[in-house]
């Protein structure tokens, strides 16, 4: 399946795959302009980030539990569900592993994938092996909906990434400000920076017209 995003592509398979590497697990691979070596060093520079950056999962808690393990709290805006478990990393040559200690989901991995144009793709893969067939089907409101989502959050921050990484701050602000907001509180803050924007560009366009004498124009109308 192909999302509206080109960017962005999404697939499920199932325990009748024939595929069976890949079973029981939903995947959605997201292009970047990173090289593999840029992407790789960003997946596995802070596994928490990752998670943050899904704009469906509001954290309701999250705390360290030893090395490469933590303990989170989460509202699935996806599916309406409250998420508590512990969790493990794992870093792998291309990439990183996320396991769950409890719910439906055992694990999330991030790999890195090279392209053909000597930039890399981002490959997560939610897998739900752990628990037989019988139990998936008995459970499937605890599915886990934000993958989707979640690559297009992805896409969009790698822009942003490769836009604005330059500006001095812009990191900082990332990493101590934004990625602690709620959903709510960063699409607030988008609609602040478009308002603002919008804002300038007019009041620009103003001193513009007014220096080129429209005002003069628009008062003989």
């Amino acid at each position: 399946m192909t999302t509206e995003n080109p960017g962005i592509l999404s697939s499920l398979k199932d325990s009748n795959s024939a595929d069976e590497d890949r079973r029981d697990q939903a995947w959605v691979r997201v292009k970047t302009e990173l090289s593999p070596e840029e992407l790789l060093a960003f997946v596995q520079e802070d596994p928490e980030r990752l998670l943050r950056i899904n704009s469906m999962y509001e954290f309701l808690e999250w705390r360290g539990a030893g090395r490469d393990s933590f303990v989170f709290r989460i509202r699935n805006l996806a599916n309406g569900r409250i998420v508590e478990t512990t969790a493990g990393v794992e870093r792998l040559p291309d990439g990183l592993i996320v396991r769950y200690g409890g719910g439906l989901k055992a694990s999330t991995s991030f790999h890195v994938v090279p392209s053909a144009n000597g930039q890399a793709e981002l490959l997560i893969t939610d897998d739900y092996s752990r628990v037989s067939e019988a139990e998936r089907a008995a459970r499937t409101a605890e599915v886990d909906n934000s993958l989707n989502w979640w690559g297009q959050d992805f896409y969009r921050y790698f822009r942003y990434l490769r836009r604005w990484s330059w500006v001095p701050g812009w990191r900082w602000y990332m990493e101590r400000v934004w990625k602690r907001m709620k959903p709510m509180g960063r699409r607030v803050v988008y609609i602040f920076y478009v308002v603002t924007v919008v804002e300038i560009v007019a009041v620009i366009l103003a001193v513009i017209l007014f220096g080129l004498g429209w005002d003069e124009y628009f008062r003989h109308l």
